[in-house]
């Protein structure tokens, strides 16, 4: 009976001890949750300056530890910073020749690479003010005086070669007129309220001289479509070189030829626009023959960097993909939203985050609003799951 009552108590003693060291292991937990204990990942404040066509050297010695690197098997390597937009003293400054930009309130920006060791091609995440919500008629002031920077700095409205000119409200009419391939919003239109609101994404598009493309898209969630009621508003700018642009989706082995190829093309795509303006011109529309079309759409290209080494091989390119889009490749695919994006972490920690998509079917859709929805990206990442490893 004793040798009983000695194992009973030896057990009850040892299962003492695991409860006070799991005790123990919560509260360390929670101090280092109190304590906020630095991680790997470093939030930058201040303000961090990006080139166009600065060499990956040079960029990534400029940034050093602030910079996260994302590498997977395929040789796909991703430069991203975060940022704290709380900040007032937090900014992002971009340098494209001889534009100077400064953007406030930054939650992020990416650098991806696919075979050239530069610099070219970029995409920024940013709030329009340091809190998550903000009135609709600040929103609007805020983001024309973007605009109005942009503009200011040397920065000219893209109207892509093969779609019609179109300026003004004409613009917001022809998004509402489904036969009609009108191009961005026009930054020279300030649109009122009832127009502003009558939208949840907002695009424009810009040139610079023949060096590079802007796109700037401004994402409204929340709401409720209550005028009165503050919303979330979240600006993405992405900005190309020339040369990146027109590359973009071309097989490796043709891109040492991208000139030609581009210069080719603009006969077909004058065709296009001309045929496209007819049809508008025929439901009432008005041509903006105003607009000067920039000096690469008119065959008047930058030098080439290819012929030159890359980085990469053609089996390393980078393939990024749409939401519902077929997938050019079969394989392993990870859907991801820009950092800062309200529901990134939804889509991070999905358990469909990560799938295999044969070539030639479409890849998955998440079911979110449409606004959010087109934002996300699906990457491939390997061929087979055992080539992918998660922590790399």
């Amino acid at each position: 009976m004793n040798e009983i009552l000695k194992k009973i108590a030896k057990f009850i003693f040892y299962v003492f001890m695991v409860l006070i060291l799991i005790i123990i292991l919560l509260w360390i937990m929670k101090q280092i949750e109190n304590y906020n204990i630095p991680t790997k990942e470093i939030v930058v404040k201040g303000t961090v300056t990006i080139k166009l066509n600065e060499s990956l050297e040079a960029y990534k010695e400029r940034m050093g530890e602030i910079l996260n690197v994302d590498k997977h098997p395929a040789g796909v390597s991703w430069y991203e910073i975060d940022f704290d937009s709380t900040k007032s003293d937090t900014h992002i400054a971009v340098e494209v020749g001889d534009s100077r930009l400064k953007f406030d309130y930054p939650l992020s920006s990416m650098i991806s690479v696919s075979f050239l060791p530069k610099v070219e091609h970029f995409s920024l995440s940013l709030g329009l003010n340091a809190e998550s919500t903000i009135s609709h008629e600040e929103a609007k002031v805020k983001m024309y005086e973007i605009l109005e920077q942009i503009v200011d700095d040397g920065w000219k409205r893209y109207i892509g070669g093969s779609i019609p000119r179109l300026c003004g409200e004409e613009v917001l009419k022809a998004k509402k007129d489904y036969t009609i391939m009108g191009p961005n919003l026009d930054e020279n239109y300030l649109m009122n309220f009832e127009e502003w609101f009558s939208i949840s994404t907002y695009h424009w598009s810009f040139y610079y001289k023949n060096e590079a493309l802007m796109y700037v898209t401004l994402h409204r969630q929340g709401s409720d479509n209550n005028l009165d009621k503050p919303g979330g508003y979240f600006l993405s700018i992405d900005i190309k070189s020339v040369e990146a642009f027109a590359t973009d989706g071309m097989p490796f082995e043709k891109r040492a030829n991208w000139r030609e190829i581009e210069k080719n093309s603009i006969p077909k795509t004058n065709k296009l626009r001309e045929k496209k303006e007819t049809d508008a011109i025929a439901k009432g529309y008005h041509i903006c023959t105003s607009y000067e079309d920039a000096p690469f759409d008119k065959g008047i290209l930058p030098p080439s960097s290819y012929g030159k080494e890359p980085i990469a091989t053609p089996e390393q390119e980078e393939l990024i993909i749409y939401s519902g889009s077929l997938c050019p490749k079969s394989g392993l695919w990870k859907a991801f939203l820009p950092k800062g994006h309200p529901k990134a972490k939804l889509i991070a920690e999905s358990n469909s985050h990560t799938i295999h998509c044969a070539k030639d079917t479409h890849i998955l859709k998440f079911g979110l609003s449409p606004e959010d929805e087109i934002q996300v990206r699906w990457k491939w990442i390997a061929e087979k799951q055992e080539q992918y490893d998660p922590n790399k």
